[in-house]
């Protein structure tokens, strides 16, 4: 350790430079190295404030992955209901919400397979689920309405072949 005063070696943990009579003071205590030249240490708080900061950046940075899939998830959700079918002027959520009450989407993955899925209870207390296929292509991606189910019945089973078009009419027409 060296005198902040006068620059000459001291032993360690000195109060009183043996040289100058310096009192040093423990609270503002800078030593020098080897050479003479003045070290400053790094306090503590700075070095825990580091540690904090470079923490929250990993978990940032780890976190970064699962909001990246939740940010495709709200993509397609969003993507969906301010899509259009052909012939009409108005979204899906727009009609949806009209005709729906208790609306709800959400976004569902098995293996490969990714849906957005809607949920409402229409005016004659009926539950609807009506489900859309998503097909990734390297321009973004592509869906279809993949089924309609009413209270537990898919709509092709009543109303065939021509179901599901027929349904998503009714529900824009009464827009």
């Amino acid at each position: 350790m060296f005198c902040v005063n006068c620059g000459k070696d001291i032993p360690e943990n000195s109060y009183i430079c043996p040289y100058c009579k310096f009192v040093l003071n423990k609270d503002y205590e800078q030593t020098y190295n080897s050479s003479g030249k003045k070290q400053e240490s790094i306090p503590i708080k700075s070095v825990i404030k580091f540690i904090a900061e470079a923490l929250v950046v990993i978990i940032c940075v780890a976190g970064g992955v699962k909001l990246k899939h939740m940010a495709t998830e709200f993509n397609y959700i969003d993507q969906i209901q301010c899509g259009k079918p052909s012939g009409y002027n108005i979204t899906y959520q727009q009609a949806f919400s009209r005709y729906f009450r208790n609306c709800d989407w959400e976004y569902e993955k098995d293996g490969s397979i990714k849906r957005v899925r809607f949920t409402g209870i229409t005016a004659d207390n009926e539950n609807v689920d009506i489900v859309f296929n998503i097909t990734d292509a390297d321009d973004g991606f592509y869906y279809n309405v993949e089924n309609i189910i009413v209270d537990g019945v898919r709509i092709e089973n009543v109303l065939g072949d021509y179901g599901l078009g027929l349904a998503i009419e009714e529900i824009f027409e009464s827009y």
